[in-house]
């Protein structure tokens, strides 16, 4: 169960507070200044307004910050985790600014229908599903079909995972990180730089 708080519409007065159940985590949706990625979605009602206010769980603690709707959708909307706004808010006063590291590749969580699907030796992680030329990890020799496993040994269950975990070393200044990573029935251990 949540609650997310919020001026919904613009109106006057006291904030609103509505009630609902988180129906899904890792959602991502593609919005005019891009992709979202990582979110939590809820049922709560988050209406044009709301964005920017808490979600919160029912111990009171914040466990994201609203921020999207489907137009058209019938109660479905979209929180960022608590754990990323951190990590915005820690980049914004180092630097001033939004910075994300780029590694260069596109990824999906892998599931464990995916790995019997593909007939993957491994049931979690990151599938690297196209390596951008020229980028960090195509230095690195990373490749489609490529399953990223962990980073630096923490297993990696998520693109978010990474993301934050990348986002986390750039902003501490190492650029530096090694992957894990499954090739065919192989693991290689890959240094990449950012």
């Amino acid at each position: 169960m949540v609650i997310a708080i919020g001026y919904p519409l613009g109106l006057l007065g006291e904030p609103t507070v509505t009630l609902g159940v988180v129906s899904a985590i890792g959602r991502s949706i593609r919005t005019p200044v891009g992709v979202l990625e990582g979110l939590i979605q809820t049922d709560a009602a988050i209406n044009p307004g709301n964005s920017g206010g808490p979600l919160l769980n029912l111990d009171g603690e914040v466990v994201g910050m609203n921020t999207a709707i489907i137009a058209g959708a019938q109660g479905i909307g979209f929180a960022v985790p608590i754990n990323l706004v951190k990590l915005t808010i820690e980049e914004i006063l180092r630097f001033g600014r939004v910075v994300r590291p780029r590694l260069g590749i596109y990824g999906v969580d892998l599931s464990k229908p995916m790995a019997r699907y593909f007939r993957l030796p491994v049931e979690k992680g990151v599938l690297v599903v196209g390596v951008l030329p020229g980028s960090p990890a195509d230095d690195a020799g990373l490749r489609q079909g490529d399953v990223i496993t962990a980073i630096d040994d923490e297993e990696l269950s998520s693109i978010v995972q990474l993301k934050v975990h990348l986002a986390r070393k750039f902003i501490e200044g190492n650029r530096v990180f090694d992957l894990t990573v499954v090739r065919g029935r192989t693991r290689y251990r890959i240094k990449v730089s950012i």
